[in-house]
């Protein structure tokens, strides 16, 4: 559609003959890992627990390489069809890229980070224009809420929310059941009914389609196909005392007139009589789970919310949205757009956004966000982070400072700079001898094998989606791909301040400001602020930027301090490490791993260099040992000859003193070429 008015901007045939060292041919590399100062053995461990995912998860095919010094060290494909010039979606690793052509118009003077967002987009975009809601459509037995509200029909979306530890009771694509995070999201939502011939019990079905029920350890879990029925003692917030539901008058098929968002439940299973309790100790492993109890005087107590999906009230913001808040996911355009289906009431009109937008009604950019400007924002700007549109509305501005389209600014000021050949926005057409990799969605890991989402030969579920789901609104068909070996150059270029092969994109001080501060902190007040607690996560402007801790130590391969990158829902990976200097670019198209495997990536390449200073250090060692027994052997041999020979000239007795050394100088070789082998070969205890 349109697509003939449009720059095409990948190349138009694969070649299949492209080798490894072709698709890297712009790189000079090590002539070993050990030469760049790297321990191999994490890597090869790495290697190894990537395969392993491919076999045990059904991760489809990967691509990744590591830099040292803008080197490349190590790099490996697997996978079928799955080679380093694949192109892989970059979902939310399009941010860095998209943020590297905006700073280019900062260098130029032509943008003020602080700025409101209207002085660019116009008046609809100005506080006096938006508006932000004072809910997402939760009821949870407050003030202010009518009965009508609160009162749970069967059928409607609900969640449980376990007070002792603030969060949500949540099921994960394998069926696990914890109370994970204080977020009520796709994960944590769930149905609640009764039964027909049982009144008095209710089933709770998860966000998966699967029923709640008790396995034989005695643990929690949404694994049932069919209802399973579950005890209700409840205290309603009216009355405060606890009472079973089981009066037929008072409960009926169709609705739930027992309950209400705000009551209390405490939940037996019918089957087996235990009760519902949470594990509330930090230090057992099943910290957070929902397991069971026969004694009632142990079940835990969860408060009942409810989701209307009525549209919030509102009311005016407080300060302008701008340019540093769109770049920290803290402007208040937040939404959850991970699921099928809508999850809190804003989802609601993005939702209906979304379908004008793939019936072709809404595509182009401009079109796309000047809708969004019509809805409500989640919150006050500059008073929390959560995703949402954000890089949509970068994407516009860069299109209104420039006055030509995105793809041709991120073509002219990053792509063909920095020579990223085979970086570009799908053209919703692609040759049936496409590199595209296949996209995957592995619901349920290590159970059920990947479904297929996209072959990348043509007609696909891609359709218009925004920039925020990797898509591109105003590209017809889809969002940013690139190749390993292309994204590794922009990696470069970072690392490099800026710089690389000797072109200048970037000030080197506009590279240190995207990258090296944690503007989280900034917005929020808080130099501290963190956007992740469990990975110790600030935000710089290319994605997060982990921060100093004084918990963790330095031989904890995993702490990182000063680290940048993103990850993304499509489980791509890139990471830059400016002390050390290392880059790391991981690419596959699938969805559901990317927690496992950034786990790996960060866990095995942090062991690697700090391997590598281990080896340097031996090395070091040495030769400083080394140059040692030289002198001393030199010196030696000279006053032992002299204090032997007093009455010979000093010719004849410098050349045998130079032939005893010569001999002295082997033996020490020898000496040197097996500690080096010792330092390569033994464990870290031996070195």
């Amino acid at each position: 559609r349109n697509a003939a008015h449009r720059p095409r901007l990948l190349p138009e045939r694969y070649h299949p003959w492209t080798s490894m060292a072709k698709a890297l041919r712009q790189y000079s590399s090590w002539p070993s890992v050990e030469a760049a100062g790297l321990d191999e053995a994490p890597l090869t461990e790495l290697v190894q627990d990537l395969r392993s995912l491919a076999t045990d998860f059904g991760l489809p095919g990967y691509a990744f390489a590591v830099s040292k010094a803008g080197r490349v060290a190590f790099s490996e494909a697997h996978g079928h069809k799955v080679g380093m010039d694949t192109q892989f979606r970059l979902y939310s690793m399009a941010k860095p890229l998209m943020t590297a052509a905006l700073m280019t118009f900062y260098d130029e003077g032509r943008l003020d980070l602080d700025a409101p967002v209207a002085d660019i987009l116009g008046e609809a975009w100005s506080a006096n224009r938006l508006a932000v809601t004072t809910s997402d459509g939760v009821v949870r037995g407050c003030a202010g809420e009518t009965l009508e509200d609160q009162a749970v029909d069967s059928g409607d979306a609900a969640f449980l929310y376990f007070p002792a530890l603030s969060a949500h009771v949540g099921v994960d694509a394998r069926g696990e059941c914890r109370c994970r995070t204080k977020c009520n999201g796709a994960a944590q939502m769930m149905s609640i009914a009764t039964l027909p011939m049982m009144p008095e019990y209710v089933t709770l079905k998860s966000h998966t389609g699967k029923y709640f029920d008790v396995d034989k350890d005695g643990f929690v879990t949404a694994s049932s196909d069919s209802p399973v029925a579950w005890l209700a003692r409840v205290r309603a917030v009216k009355n405060g005392s606890f009472t079973p539901c089981s009066s037929q008058s008072s409960i009926s098929s169709a609705v739930l007139s027992a309950y209400a968002a705000g009551d209390q439940l405490r939940l037996k299973h019918q089957a087996s009589g235990l009760w519902v309790r949470v594990e509330e100790d930090v230090a057992s492993e099943d910290y957070g789970a929902l397991i069971t109890s026969k004694e009632y005087s142990e079940a835990s107590a969860f408060v009942l919310e409810k989701q209307t999906f009525k549209p919030p009230p509102v009311e005016k913001l407080v300060q302008e949205v701008t340019i540093r808040h769109l770049l920290t996911n803290t402007s208040g355009f937040e939404c959850d757009l991970q699921g099928p289906t809508p999850v809190t009431a804003l989802d609601v009109p993005i939702f209906e956004l979304l379908k004008q937008n793939k019936a072709g009604k809404v595509n182009s950019l401009a079109q796309w966000t000047a809708e969004l400007a019509k809805l409500p924002l989640g919150f006050q700007p500059g008073s929390r982070s959560a995703p949402g549109t954000n890089l949509d509305i970068l994407g516009r501005i860069v299109e209104v400072l420039a006055q030509a389209p995105l793809e041709q600014v991120l073509l002219d000021r990053i792509f063909k700079p920095v020579g990223m050949d085979s970086t570009g926005f799908e053209s919703g057409v692609v040759n049936e001898q496409s590199r595209l990799a296949e996209l995957y969605d592995l619901k349920v890991p290590g159970v059920a094998p990947p479904v297929l989402l996209d072959d990348g030969a043509g007609a696909s579920t891609r359709g218009f989606s925004p920039l925020t789901l990797g898509g591109g609104a105003g590209c017809v068909g889809g969002g940013l791909v690139s190749t390993v070996g292309d994204y590794m150059r922009f990696a470069h270029l970072l690392l490099g301040k800026g710089q690389l092969d000797g072109i200048r994109v970037l000030k080197d001080s506009t590279v240190e400001l995207m990258t090296e501060v944690n503007h989280l902190g900034m917005v929020l007040g808080d130099p501290t602020a963190r956007s992740d607690k469990d990975t110790n996560q600030g935000c710089c402007f290319v994605g997060g930027i982990e921060l100093e801790d004084a918990s963790r130590t330095p031989d904890d391969p995993t702490y990182n301090p000063g680290t940048y990158g993103t990850t993304s829902r499509g489980s791509t990976v890139f990471r830059a490490n400016p002390t050390a200097g290392i880059a790391v670019v991981f690419m596959t198209n699938c969805i559901g791993l990317e927690a496992h495997v950034e786990r790996l990536l960060l866990r095995h390449i942090g062991a690697s260099v700090r391997g590598g200073d281990r080896i340097s250090q031996g090395r070091g060692r040495i030769a400083r040992g080394f140059r040692a027994l030289l002198d001393g052997c030199g010196a030696g041999t000279c006053a032992t000859m002299a204090a032997a020979m007093p009455n010979k000239s000093a010719a004849p007795m410098g050349a045998a003193a130079a032939a005893v050394t010569a001999s002295a100088l082997l033996s020490v070789l020898a000496v040197g070429i097996a500690a080096r082998r010792c330092v390569h070969m033994g464990t870290a205890a031996d070195r």
